[in-house]
Protein backbone atom coordinates (compact mmCIF):
# COMPACT_ATOMS: atom_id res chain seq x y z
CA UNK A 1 0.00 0.00 0.00
CA UNK A 2 3.08 2.45 1.02
CA UNK A 3 4.36 1.31 -2.46
CA UNK A 4 1.21 2.66 -4.46
CA UNK A 5 0.77 5.47 -2.71
CA UNK A 6 4.34 6.63 -2.93
CA UNK A 7 3.88 5.79 -6.64
CA UNK A 8 0.83 8.13 -6.91
CA UNK A 9 2.67 10.65 -5.41
CA UNK A 10 5.18 10.75 -8.14
CA UNK A 11 2.86 10.44 -10.67
CA UNK A 12 0.61 13.59 -8.98
CA UNK A 13 4.56 15.51 -9.07
CA UNK A 14 4.95 15.04 -12.63
CA UNK A 15 5.07 17.95 -14.93
CA UNK A 16 2.24 16.49 -17.67
CA UNK A 17 -0.13 14.94 -14.59
CA UNK A 18 -2.60 17.96 -15.08
CA UNK A 19 -2.75 17.22 -18.33
CA UNK A 20 -3.71 13.40 -17.88
CA UNK A 21 -5.84 14.19 -15.30
CA UNK A 22 -8.13 15.78 -18.12
CA UNK A 23 -8.03 12.69 -19.98
CA UNK A 24 -10.78 10.51 -18.23
CA UNK A 25 -13.10 13.96 -18.38
CA UNK A 26 -12.86 14.28 -21.83
CA UNK A 27 -13.31 10.57 -22.53
CA UNK A 28 -16.71 10.44 -19.87
CA UNK A 29 -18.04 13.75 -21.66
CA UNK A 30 -17.57 12.43 -25.33
CA UNK A 31 -19.26 9.26 -24.22
CA UNK A 32 -22.07 11.22 -22.80
CA UNK A 33 -22.04 13.30 -25.86
CA UNK A 34 -22.67 10.06 -27.79
CA UNK A 35 -25.40 8.46 -26.06
CA UNK A 36 -27.09 11.55 -26.58
CA UNK A 37 -26.69 12.05 -30.20
CA UNK A 38 -27.87 8.20 -30.03
CA UNK A 39 -30.81 8.96 -28.24
CA UNK A 40 -31.98 11.66 -30.44
CA UNK A 41 -31.31 10.08 -33.29
CA UNK A 42 -33.12 6.79 -32.09
CA UNK A 43 -36.62 6.22 -34.05
CA UNK A 44 -39.26 5.45 -31.88
CA UNK A 45 -40.96 2.00 -32.85
CA UNK A 46 -44.30 2.76 -34.48
CA UNK A 47 -47.60 0.66 -34.61
CA UNK A 48 -49.33 -0.06 -37.72
CA UNK A 49 -52.24 2.88 -38.16
CA UNK A 50 -55.51 1.56 -39.73
CA UNK A 51 -55.28 1.89 -43.30
CA UNK A 52 -58.75 2.76 -43.26
CA UNK A 53 -60.44 5.47 -40.91
CA UNK A 54 -61.63 3.22 -37.64
CA UNK A 55 -65.64 3.64 -37.58
CA UNK A 56 -65.04 2.95 -33.68
CA UNK A 57 -62.32 6.44 -34.02
CA UNK A 58 -64.04 8.45 -31.48
CA UNK A 59 -63.62 11.29 -33.75
CA UNK A 60 -65.87 11.82 -36.68
CA UNK A 61 -64.45 11.73 -40.15
CA UNK A 62 -65.06 15.84 -42.12
CA UNK A 63 -66.74 15.67 -44.92
CA UNK A 64 -65.53 16.75 -48.45
CA UNK A 65 -61.48 17.31 -47.23
CA UNK A 66 -58.62 15.15 -45.69
CA UNK A 67 -57.86 14.59 -41.32
CA UNK A 68 -54.93 15.25 -40.37
CA UNK A 69 -54.52 13.66 -36.74
CA UNK A 70 -50.97 14.29 -34.76
CA UNK A 71 -51.28 12.68 -31.10
CA UNK A 72 -49.08 14.57 -28.54
CA UNK A 73 -47.72 14.21 -24.98
CA UNK A 74 -48.85 17.32 -23.54
CA UNK A 75 -44.97 17.08 -21.20
CA UNK A 76 -42.98 16.39 -24.18
CA UNK A 77 -40.92 19.14 -24.61
CA UNK A 78 -39.15 17.36 -27.95
CA UNK A 79 -42.89 17.40 -29.46
CA UNK A 80 -42.78 21.68 -29.82
CA UNK A 81 -40.74 20.65 -33.39
CA UNK A 82 -43.09 18.50 -34.43
CA UNK A 83 -45.81 21.55 -34.32
CA UNK A 84 -43.18 24.22 -35.62
CA UNK A 85 -42.76 21.71 -38.71
CA UNK A 86 -46.50 20.97 -39.16
CA UNK A 87 -46.64 24.77 -39.52
CA UNK A 88 -44.35 25.00 -42.27
CA UNK A 89 -46.67 21.87 -44.26
CA UNK A 90 -49.49 23.73 -43.87
CA UNK A 91 -48.02 27.27 -45.08
CA UNK A 92 -46.82 25.54 -48.34
CA UNK A 93 -50.31 23.57 -49.07
CA UNK A 94 -52.89 25.90 -51.20
CA UNK A 95 -56.03 26.78 -48.35
CA UNK A 96 -57.96 24.32 -50.35
CA UNK A 97 -55.82 21.58 -50.21
CA UNK A 98 -56.04 21.66 -46.26
CA UNK A 99 -57.17 19.34 -44.35
CA UNK A 100 -59.03 18.57 -41.06
CA UNK A 101 -56.33 19.04 -38.21
CA UNK A 102 -56.95 17.52 -34.91
CA UNK A 103 -54.47 17.97 -31.90
CA UNK A 104 -54.67 15.25 -29.64
CA UNK A 105 -53.01 15.80 -26.01
CA UNK A 106 -53.08 11.89 -24.16
CA UNK A 107 -53.19 12.47 -20.91
CA UNK A 108 -52.67 9.75 -18.60
CA UNK A 109 -55.90 9.67 -15.99
CA UNK A 110 -53.33 9.06 -13.15
CA UNK A 111 -51.87 12.37 -13.98
CA UNK A 112 -55.10 14.61 -13.99
CA UNK A 113 -53.07 17.59 -13.53
CA UNK A 114 -50.89 17.48 -16.90
CA UNK A 115 -52.69 20.55 -18.64
CA UNK A 116 -50.46 21.14 -21.64
CA UNK A 117 -48.85 23.61 -20.61
CA UNK A 118 -46.48 25.23 -23.17
CA UNK A 119 -47.27 22.79 -25.52
CA UNK A 120 -51.12 23.33 -25.50
CA UNK A 121 -50.83 26.95 -25.96
CA UNK A 122 -48.32 26.73 -28.73
CA UNK A 123 -51.01 24.50 -30.54
CA UNK A 124 -52.71 27.76 -30.82
CA UNK A 125 -50.83 29.07 -33.55
CA UNK A 126 -51.68 26.14 -35.87
CA UNK A 127 -54.48 27.80 -38.36
CA UNK A 128 -57.79 26.41 -37.75
CA UNK A 129 -56.86 22.71 -36.08
CA UNK A 130 -59.25 21.75 -32.77
CA UNK A 131 -57.49 21.12 -29.80
CA UNK A 132 -58.62 17.56 -27.96
CA UNK A 133 -57.82 15.82 -24.86
CA UNK A 134 -57.45 12.08 -25.29
CA UNK A 135 -58.13 11.03 -21.98
CA UNK A 136 -55.89 7.90 -21.14
CA UNK A 137 -55.23 7.38 -25.10
CA UNK A 138 -58.73 5.83 -26.15
CA UNK A 139 -58.32 7.39 -29.24
CA UNK A 140 -54.53 7.09 -29.67
CA UNK A 141 -55.32 3.18 -29.39
CA UNK A 142 -57.19 3.38 -32.13
CA UNK A 143 -54.99 4.75 -34.18
CA UNK A 144 -51.65 2.82 -33.69
CA UNK A 145 -50.31 6.12 -31.94
CA UNK A 146 -47.66 5.31 -29.14
CA UNK A 147 -45.07 8.23 -29.39
CA UNK A 148 -45.75 11.85 -29.02
CA UNK A 149 -45.56 13.46 -32.54
CA UNK A 150 -47.25 10.46 -34.18
CA UNK A 151 -49.06 11.88 -37.29
CA UNK A 152 -51.48 10.57 -39.69
CA UNK A 153 -53.07 11.96 -42.79
CA UNK A 154 -56.48 10.21 -43.88
CA UNK A 155 -57.88 11.32 -47.37
CA UNK A 156 -61.30 12.03 -48.29
CA UNK A 157 -62.11 8.17 -49.30
CA UNK A 158 -61.17 7.45 -45.37
CA UNK A 159 -57.63 6.21 -46.34
CA UNK A 160 -54.29 6.39 -44.72
CA UNK A 161 -52.28 8.27 -46.95
CA UNK A 162 -49.53 9.55 -44.47
CA UNK A 163 -48.23 7.79 -41.16
CA UNK A 164 -44.86 8.98 -39.09
CA UNK A 165 -43.22 11.93 -37.97
CA UNK A 166 -42.55 15.13 -39.37
CA UNK A 167 -38.66 15.46 -36.98
CA UNK A 168 -35.40 15.12 -38.57
CA UNK A 169 -34.43 14.19 -34.89
CA UNK A 170 -35.77 14.25 -31.39
CA UNK A 171 -36.75 17.91 -30.96
CA UNK A 172 -35.19 19.01 -33.60
CA UNK A 173 -36.20 21.34 -36.64
CA UNK A 174 -34.82 21.43 -40.08
CA UNK A 175 -35.70 19.81 -43.17
CA UNK A 176 -36.70 15.99 -42.73
CA UNK A 177 -38.07 13.44 -44.72
CA UNK A 178 -40.88 12.95 -43.11
CA UNK A 179 -42.29 16.51 -43.16
CA UNK A 180 -41.76 16.33 -47.26
CA UNK A 181 -44.05 13.18 -47.63
CA UNK A 182 -46.78 14.76 -45.35
CA UNK A 183 -46.64 17.72 -47.78
CA UNK A 184 -46.07 15.38 -51.11
CA UNK A 185 -49.54 13.77 -49.87
CA UNK A 186 -51.36 16.20 -49.13
CA UNK A 187 -50.66 17.98 -52.51
CA UNK A 188 -51.32 14.93 -54.20
CA UNK A 189 -53.59 12.92 -52.16
CA UNK A 190 -51.51 9.62 -52.96
CA UNK A 191 -49.85 7.50 -50.54
CA UNK A 192 -46.87 7.42 -49.16
CA UNK A 193 -45.72 3.83 -49.35
CA UNK A 194 -43.00 3.86 -46.10
CA UNK A 195 -43.97 4.87 -42.83
CA UNK A 196 -41.76 8.07 -41.67
CA UNK A 197 -39.53 8.13 -39.06
CA UNK A 198 -40.62 9.19 -35.46
CA UNK A 199 -39.05 10.49 -32.63
CA UNK A 200 -40.73 11.89 -29.34
CA UNK A 201 -41.79 10.75 -25.79
CA UNK A 202 -43.70 7.83 -24.98
CA UNK A 203 -47.54 8.11 -25.12
CA UNK A 204 -49.11 7.74 -21.20
CA UNK A 205 -51.78 4.90 -22.64
CA UNK A 206 -53.85 3.72 -19.72
CA UNK A 207 -56.05 1.40 -22.03
CA UNK A 208 -53.79 -0.48 -24.10
CA UNK A 209 -56.27 -3.71 -24.60
CA UNK A 210 -58.58 -1.65 -26.22
CA UNK A 211 -56.18 -1.57 -29.58
CA UNK A 212 -57.50 -2.63 -33.13
CA UNK A 213 -61.29 -2.33 -32.06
Amino acid sequence: MRGFCRTLGRLLEHPAAPAIAVIPFCLLTLAGFYLLLRFDGTPAKQHYAPSLWPESAGLAFPSGKPALLVFLHPMCPCSRATLDELNGVLARVPKTARPEIHLLFVRSIRNPDWNGGDLWERARGIPNAFRHWDEGGRIAVRFGARTSGATLLYGVNKNLLFQGGITASRGHEGDNLGAERLLTALETGRRAVNLSQLFGCALAIDHPQEAGR
